[in-house]
């Protein structure tokens, strides 16, 4: 998925012969999305021949710099457009990342992103751009598949879990995606990792002031009887702290409350499975109860990652669906 940053064209000039210990050249994503005014971040690294890091100066350059700029791997979107910006290092072949840069829909007029001090899960790029002042950690999986110290993953737990496409609009009536997965098995869950220890442990400061904070979903359903385990595993011990979403109570109480609409005409309700979308706000201290507490002294193995947020569907038959979207830790607004 696309991420969001800021910068001026840079170059850095280098001999047109590479050192003798430079090999390679990567550049990951190399298809990015970024919203004017906003930026997103490309990672670069050379290796030598025995695949060792090497640290020297990479060349940015930006094809065009009224759509896009980039300083070090970082790309400010400046008009709508596509440019590409290249890295380059002395005789290696040079790496292209395509650049989309979208215009900034107006704000939603939606409490959700009317808060502040976001832990973000997953929420979709415009809506992202509308809260990207107020983001403290970003927990999005960001493709990355080894055990990184930046990588973000997003495990789908022994196939039990199939994705989906998604058409028409989220949850804040915006023609982006959403999260849909499909249960295969007779059991589902998946799990976002996060490998960098510092972003993790930033999570002390919710339970630092727990009565401030809520943990948000937009959630919707087609298939009544059924539902989704959400669990935040990371800083409690077994069992999890959970709250349950939908119909059924697959032995645990459903949370019901919850709101529809947008702007004035947000109405409290109880959810239905009408495909229609939800969005749930539930204190944290409902998982405090539950002994979550964040913490920054947990101890950490070495490329050991932390589940954030889970995603759960069992007991449910298979052929479950599980449909979510906007899911971030935030302060509601007063």
């Amino acid at each position: 998925m696309a991420a969001i940053v800021a910068a001026f064209v840079a170059f850095s000039f280098v001999s047109c012969k590479s050192p003798v210990d430079a090999d390679s050249l990567t550049v990951t994503p190399t298809e990015v999305i970024v919203f004017e005014g906003m930026s997103v971040t490309v990672k670069a690294e050379l290796k030598d021949k025995d695949g060792s890091i090497v640290n020297d100066k990479i060349t940015w350059e930006s094809k065009n710099t009224a759509v896009a700029t980039v300083v070090d791997g970082k790309i400010r979107g400046i008009k709508e457009g596509e440019t590409q910006v290249v890295a380059s290092y002395g005789s290696l072949t040079p790496v292209f990342v395509n650049v989309t840069v979208k215009y900034v829909p107006d704000p939603v007029d939606h409490p959700s992103l009317m808060g502040s001090n976001y832990y973000v899960f997953f929420i979709s790029d415009a809506a992202r751009a509308m809260i990207a002042d107020r983001i403290i950690a970003d927990f999005t999986p960001n493709g990355e598949i080894g055990t990184e110290p930046d990588a973000k993953r997003l495990w789908i737990w022994e196939e039990t879990y199939a994705g989906l496409s998604t058409v028409g609009q989220n949850s804040y009536g915006l023609g982006e995606g959403w999260m849909k997965f499909e249960m295969v098995k007779d059991w589902a869950g998946a799990g976002y990792c996060i490998y960098d220890i510092a972003l993790v442990k930033s999570m002390k400061a919710i339970s630092d002031n727990i009565n401030d904070y809520y943990l948000h979903i937009a959630y919707k359903s087609s298939q009544p009887g059924r539902n989704t385990i959400f669990q935040l595993p990371y800083g409690a011990p077994d069992p999890q702290p959970y709250v349950v979403i939908g119909e059924g109570t697959n032995g645990k109480a459903a949370y019901t409350q919850c709101t529809t609409g947008m702007g004035e005409d947000i109405v409290e309700t109880t959810f239905s499975a009408n495909g229609e979308w939800y969005h749930f706000d539930i204190p944290m201290t409902y998982f405090a109860s539950q002994n979550l507490i964040y913490r920054d002294n947990f101890a950490f193995g070495e490329n050991e990652g932390r589940n954030v947020f889970v995603v759960l569907s069992n007991e449910n038959p298979t052929g479950t669906i599980a449909e979510y979207d906007a899911a971030f830790i935030y302060k509601k607004t007063q």
